[in-house]
């Protein structure tokens, strides 16, 4: 194995040029993650990959290089003016295109909602209270208060604050408070982007325009009726890695209530295939959630299985989570999927970095089946 091993990393460091410390995530997913069997195949795909992963490097997940600039979302948002609130009947003040950003002056008093549910949890690391002058640490800075880190930066940079309040650093939404969401301002979550290449009955790869169509894992949320990536809220003091690993386990493999030896086997698995992934989103996600005063930002991670044989002998299974039912399936990539919150933006990111098929673009034809 040693001397698999010593060839690989020779075929690879030659044909990128001898550049090993910049291609590192290429070595450590060769050698650990098929640690037995090293193909020619998984050696061509690394590499067609090089120019991928130079315009968007696999980094290390629980300290992101600040280097990498955080990609952001080109549109006004949408789904965070949407009425009424997520889960609610309170209608949300109309806001016109034009005078969403707060630099435009308009008439505006809208409603103010804050879900008491939330504000049961009196531990205010994880829950904020409802004075935003009473939060543990200050907005707009990562603060350490005796051992224990309090997040408030944005990936949009520095928000405006007024009277004590931060405020939507993409504009107006037509609701204060902090509607769902734990925190004032922003409120980080983990995306774990599970992928695999999509295949026909004798496991032969699909192809459209020349380039292999994708899957990915999808939560089916019931009640707003569209496709999700799983996902949520990083709890205080936890990891990313961490968060990334129980969202997957929760929201796609029914790990809630699931019997401690499963567990167990669950574990594992997500410690052997999640050990690399490549940051492929970190910014302001067009959430349903968002209020003007709280707002979800997201870390977008992609784990993908290039070969068919990890992620994809992972047991989905249907969960129930908040109350509702989560249905969990492998998607093939489709233009008609109806997608939750820029979360179709986030996956034309990935088949950009996966050189894959990406059915958003404007040049792809309707031609791919529709997911029911």
């Amino acid at each position: 194995r040693d001397k698999v091993r010593a060839d690989s990393s020779q075929i690879v460091t030659k044909i990128l040029w001898g550049n090993q410390q910049e291609f590192r995530p290429f070595l450590f997913e060769l050698y650990f993650h098929y640690p037995v069997t090293f193909q020619l195949e998984l050696v061509s795909q690394q590499v067609n990959q090089t120019s991928s992963l130079m315009r968007g490097p696999s980094v290390s997940l629980d300290r992101p290089d600040p280097a990498v600039n955080p990609l952001k979302h080109h549109d006004i948002h949408k789904d965070s003016r949407k009425s009424p609130y997520m889960g609610t009947g309170i209608e949300r003040l109309l806001v016109a295109d034009k005078n969403v950003p707060w630099e435009m002056s308009c008439p505006y008093n809208p409603p103010d909602y804050t879900d008491m549910d939330i504000l049961k949890n009196t531990d205010k690391f994880a829950v904020d209270p409802p004075d935003p002058s009473a939060i543990i640490g200050r907005l707009n800075e990562e603060v350490d208060i005796n051992g224990d880190k309090v997040d408030r930066t944005s990936f949009c940079g520095t928000y405006p604050v007024v009277d004590g309040v931060p405020l939507n650093p993409r504009g107006r939404t037509g609701l204060k408070g902090r509607g769902h969401l734990n925190r004032w301002g922003p409120n980080h979550t983990a995306e774990p982007i599970v992928t695999r290449w999509a295949r026909d009955a004798q496991d032969n790869r699909l192809y459209m325009d020349g380039l292999p169509v994708m899957e990915f894992v999808g939560i089916f949320l019931r009640e707003s009726k569209k496709w999700a990536l799983p996902g949520g809220p990083i709890r205080h003091g936890e990891k990313l890695t961490a968060a990334l690993r129980r969202e997957l386990g929760e929201d796609a493999l029914g790990s809630i209530g699931m019997e401690e030896a499963e567990m167990e086997h669950i574990k594992e698995m997500m410690h052997e295939h999640l050990a690399l992934g490549i940051a492929v989103y970190r910014g302001y996600v067009d959430d349903p959630q968002n209020t003007d005063n709280a707002w979800v930002e997201s870390h977008a991670i992609n784990y993908h299985d290039s070969l068919g044989s990890s992620f994809s002998r992972f047991p989905l299974k249907t969960s129930e989570y908040g109350g509702e039912v989560l249905s969990v399936e492998w998607i093939t990539l489709d233009r008609n999927l109806d997608l939750y919150g820029n979360h179709e933006w986030i996956l034309e990111k990935v088949c950009f970095h996966r050189h894959a098929y990406n059915p958003f673009s404007t040049t792809a034809k309707k031609h791919l089946p529709v997911v029911s």
